[in-house]
Order: C-alpha cells, then structure tokens, then sequence
C-alpha cells in the first residue's frame, strides 16, 4: 500500500513542509511507500502525476484553496484530511488581492468535502471546531510535530552568536503579514522601552508577501524612532534562527489568527518564556510555558513583559516549563499515536 501526501505549495522551509517531511519518515519506517504530491513545487511531483488507485491512502493538506482540492471530492483512495486551518481571508484585504481571494476560496470550500473525506486530523481544539462548524464528524487530533531532533543538530552562527549574546532582545518569528499583528508587536516594544531601555526587538521572517503591510511596520518605527532597536531580518537560513532563538530573552506573538503555530515551540525548546494573545489556538499552545494576554493594552502588555523580566525565579521556573512542554510534540509522540490510526481507517474500509 501507498500513501500519497498532497499540499498546495510543498516547500523544506516552513511548518507544514517540515511536518510532511516527518509523516514521510514514519509511513516509510512503518512500511509504506510514499509520494508527496503538489500544485507549486520545485522538488516533487505537481498533482496531475497523482492517479489514484482504490486502494492506497490520498493525506491531503488543507490550507488554502488550490487546484488540487479536487482530489478530495474524485479520488476513489482512502482520503484523509490533515486540517492546518485556512487564513480569514479578511486580513489580507488591502495588503494581498491573490492572497485574500485564496484563503476567500478555500474556506468557502471547506463545506463541500465534509462528505468526501474518510477522516480529519487537527492540531489543536480550535481547529477542531472549525470543521465541526463546516459538517466534519470524524476528527482525530494528534501533535503537529516540531522537528526538534533536527534543531539541537544545527550549529550556531559564528557571526550572530557572540553578538547576540551581548544583548537583551524580544522576538518574533514567522511571516510579516496582518495576521500575525506586527503592528502591535512594535507599539508593545515602544512601551517596553521605557522600561528596558537597552532591549532589542527581532521580527524574523518573509517581509515580501504583504509589502504594503511591511511599509507601514516601518513607516510606524520611524514614527517611533526605533530604527536602532526593531530589525526585520528576513528569513534566515537554519543557523542563523536557532541562533536567534537560543539567545532571545522573550518571544511575543499577538496573532489574531492561529491554529497552532510552531514558532512557540521552537521557542519553547530553546526554554524562551512567551507571551501570547488569549485567542484561536494560541493559548493551547503556549499551555502554562508562557503568559497570556486577554486584550491587545500595549502598555500593560509591555508591563507584564518586564514584570517577567524582573522576577528571576519566575523567569527561571517557565523556562523549566517550556522544555518540558516542548517535548510533547516530537516526532516520537506522532511515531506513537499513528499506526493505530491508520489501522482503524483501513480496518473500517
């Protein structure tokens, strides 16, 4: 039997494409042959090579409308949905057409499956409500695995290293787009400022999807005058981010929309205390290895931050957290839960 894993953009440098990295691992080790299959690709087979069987095993990846989808609705395989959530297409509206009309798409479309699909699979509660609202019945939720076994084999960056360790710093990692709220990542700063007036901040990653965003991110630093204190870095290869994490002393995220979001836990496995907006997944995530804001106040927010930073054994005592935390979703935990899985779904076939 074949499994056959299917993704609108397969790509080795984000979440997702790490993740079907890991599943392709373990199906292969649990004695499956495997191909991973998508509309934009550089390194793997596009979609139309896909030809369906009847008697092997389609995993598809939803997040975002693609050409692609159709095989949800036509194959004759065992079909299983693995469910990463589809942007609110609202919060790109203004800053990407394409982008919005994709995520527009593909959350109208979410309904028309729920009747095609042999199983989903969720990462977090709160994805798992988003399909109960569109029609899904059979939903398992397993960890979306972090690499982390990959993370403690990357060396430090010779250059960012003895730099970075000279200095106080918050960080953000993942894309630059309205989602991911930015804009109040650097009002909270501002407000930090005052009270650790050496702090840095980082925001790490993809600044070209949403450049009309990005303009006002550093329309907004000038007005501040932060040009010396907020860097936005780009992405940065493998060295340069685990550098960058291992030597953050705290890591924000204010997203108004997340259904996992695996920055959090390669922070928490570097043991760097979060704080993050009591919203979607994002409190799931985090658990009890960070701290939880019900409200965008950037004052308070930035209160709260060096209110950490000021009590050590606090500090000390969510660092011990965010290890611990962390290892609950490595690959040995998915490796665990799997086989019976796939079991079930071909036993009831």
């Amino acid at each position: 039997m074949q499994i056959f894993q299917m993704t609108a953009n397969f790509s080795t440098e984000d979440a997702i494409g790490n993740y079907i990295q890991t599943l392709d691992r373990i199906f292969q080790k649990s004695g499956f042959n495997t191909r991973i299959f998508s509309d934009i690709t550089f390194q793997n087979p596009h979609s139309s090579k896909y030809i369906p069987t009847g008697k092997d095993i389609l995993w598809f990846h939803y997040s975002i409308y693609s050409d692609n989808l159709k095989y949800l609705e036509k194959s004759k395989d065992i079909k299983i949905m693995d469910f990463h959530g589809v942007t609110p297409y609202h919060l790109f509206r203004g800053y990407n057409a394409q982008l919005e009309q994709l995520c527009k798409k593909g959350s109208e479309m979410l309904k028309v499956f729920s009747d095609h699909v042999d199983l989903c699979i969720v990462h977090s509660d709160y994805s798992r409500y988003i399909l109960e609202e569109n029609g899904y019945k059979k939903i398992i939720k397993l960890p979306l695995v972090v690499d982390l076994s990959r993370l403690s084999k990357i060396k430090d960056d010779e250059t960012l290293a003895p730099l970075l360790n000279k200095i106080k710093y918050m960080l953000f990692v993942g894309r630059i787009v309205p989602q991911k709220s930015i804009i109040d990542i650097v009002k909270v700063f501002y407000h930090l400022k005052q009270f650790q007036p050496n702090f840095k901040l980082f925001l790490v990653g993809d600044y070209g999807i949403s450049k009309e965003y990005t303009f006002e991110i550093m329309k907004l630093i000038k007005q501040f005058n932060l040009y010396d204190d907020v860097v936005l870095t780009g992405k940065l290869d493998d060295a340069g981010l685990t550098t960058i994490y291992k030597y953050a002393n705290i890591f924000i995220v204010l997203s108004e929309w997340e259904t996992f979001c695996v920055p959090l836990i390669e922070a928490m496995y570097y043991q760097v205390p979060s704080i993050g907006y009591n919203r979607t997944a994002i409190p799931e995530t985090i658990g009890d290895a960070g701290i939880l804001v019900d409200k965008i106040d950037h004052m308070e927010i930035a209160r709260l931050i060096n209110e950490l930073l000021n009590d050590h054994r606090r500090y000390e005592l969510l660092k011990l957290k965010c290890k611990e935390r962390a290892n609950n979703f490595t690959e040995a935990q998915l490796e665990l839960q799997l086989p019976g899985i796939l079991k079930e779904v071909l036993e009831k076939k």
